[in-house]
């Protein structure tokens, strides 16, 4: 796994993300930004993305199960 460091305002940041992962996930959401992104903006968006999916795996577990059982 590549470790990228991001830098913005003299902070530093270690990306968990490839270059490329994260620039594909930049392709991917700068149509919805009148601003152009930025690799921490990359960064951001896949943690996002990430929690969202951990969120619905926590529902779907709690109250998934309730569904199948009726």
């Amino acid at each position: 796994m590549t470790i990228i460091y991001i830098m913005k305002e003299k902070h530093i940041r270690c990306s968990k993300y490839s270059r490329s992962f994260l620039q594909r996930t930049i392709e991917t959401w700068q149509p919805y930004s009148s601003e152009g992104l930025s690799m921490e903006d990359g960064t951001e968006i896949a943690e996002n993305i990430g929690g969202l999916f951990e969120l619905l795996i926590a529902l779907d577990e709690k109250y998934g199960k309730e569904e199948n059982e009726i």
